[in-house]
This record gives structure tokens, C-alpha cells and sequence, in this order.
């Protein structure tokens, strides 16, 4: 019986100093549980589209549902939008944090352009510039200094009749702007088959190349 004692007081002052231990325990046991099932079915960075635009999206609806469309036979099951518009001075910070590090493609203004930001686009093909070309005739690309080409203006400030000639305003609102935009592509996305810097990228996944020329189609 002094035994038995000895042991209910002893249970007693573990139970005293340790109640937490069997309050964290389970949390965490379903935590975990959870957090497996959000893993399972979180949708892999080829299988969604993020585009990341400076100027203000008015209506995703239509182009969202365009992209899915479009986009089907690629296996991409959603697309992202992240609306950084009026960003200022948190500009670079976002595009650091929302733009290259998660987005396929970059809607943002001609003074953007840097030789830090150029680093981080994919540079495009001449088998790239004709596709282009050939979905809209009236594109402007964006070239460097050494001939390079980087992006597709999508909106001209002083070029009303340009801006017609795209779809664009369908869903960005164009109110206000005082410069030139250009769309580009992520070189770190895993959508951009060989030209991602990535290193989980593969050469089969290119589904930001058709979302990027699906976007340059006329009204």
C-alpha cells in the first residue's frame, strides 16, 4: 500500500510540472495531420500561373477563365493575379518578394528597367519574337542597348491607337497612367522550360510562353 502511495504522488507531481506536455502533444499530432493534406493538395508551381502587374486589374474574370481555357492541355489549374498597383516606393521590395520570387509573368513600367532587374528576365528567342509577332503584328519589343529582347510594351502613353490594338484594357484599368508598361517573363519561373534559372525547372514545362502569348491577342 506505502507503494501504491508513493506512486499516485508521484503521478500527481508529474502531472503537476508536465500538463502542458499532454496539451501540446495532440495539437501538434493534428497540426501535422493537417499539414500533410494542405501539402497533398497544394497545387505544384506548374500547374498554376501567377501574373504580377503594376497597373490596377479592373476584371480577372474573363482573362482568368481565358487562361484556363487556353491553358488546359499544360495541366494549369489556376491562375494567380497579385495587384501591386501604387506600390511606389515599395515597388522593388515587391518585386522581389511577389514578382520574381513567385511569378511567371511581370506587367510593370519602362522605368523599371535596370540592368538588376534585366538579370532576372528571360531573354527572348527570334523562334519566341515571331510567335509573338505573328499573334499581333502591331507588337513593340523591348531591346537593350546590345539588341536584346526582353518584354512587349502592352501600353503606350502617348499612343492611344497602340493601345487599341490589344486586349488589354479588357481587364487592366489604363486611367491615370503617366508612362509606358511592358510585359515580360520570370527567368526564375518554373513555366519557362529551358530559359528558367530555376534548378526543379523542366524543359517541357512552358505554359508561361503560351499564358504570355495568349495575353497579346487583338480586340
Amino acid at each position: 500500500m506505502n507503494n501504491l502511495h508513493v506512486s499516485k504522488k508521484g503521478i500527481k507531481t508529474h502531472f503537476s510540472y508536465n500538463w502542458w506536455v499532454y496539451v501540446v502533444l495532440p495539437v501538434l499530432a493534428i497540426s501535422v495531420i493537417f499539414y500533410s493534406f494542405y501539402l497533398k493538395d497544394r497545387l505544384k508551381a506548374n500547374e498554376q500561373i501567377t501574373i504580377f502587374t503594376e497597373i490596377n486589374i479592373a476584371d480577372k474574370r474573363e482573362i482568368r477563365k481565358g487562361l484556363l481555357d487556353e491553358l488546359k492541355d499544360d495541366g494549369i489549374l489556376k491562375i494567380n493575379f497579385t495587384d501591386a498597383a501604387g506600390a511606389n516606393e515599395m515597388k522593388y521590395t515587391l518585386l522581389e518578394a511577389q514578382g520574381f520570387s513567385l511569378s511567371d509573368i511581370l506587367i510593370f513600367s519602362e522605368s523599371t528597367f535596370n540592368d538588376s532587374i534585366i538579370a532576372n528576365l528571360v531573354q527572348f528567342d527570334d523562334d519566341f519574337v515571331n510567335q509573338i509577332k505573328a499573334k499581333n503584328e502591331h507588337v513593340e519589343i523591348y531591346q537593350t542597348l546590345n539588341s536584346h529582347s526582353y518584354g512587349v510594351k502592352i501600353f503606350d502613353f502617348d499612343d492611344k491607337e497602340y493601345n487599341e490594338k490589344f486586349n488589354f484594357s479588357s481587364w487592366l484599368n489604363f486611367d491615370n497612367l503617366e508612362e509606358n508598361y511592358y510585359m515580360v517573363l520570370n527567368s526564375k519561373s518554373r513555366n519557362v522550360g529551358k530559359f528558367s534559372t530555376h534548378k526543379k525547372a523542366k524543359d517541357e514545362n512552358v505554359a508561361a510562353f503560351k499564358a504570355f502569348t495568349y495575353l497579346l491577342g487583338e480586340k
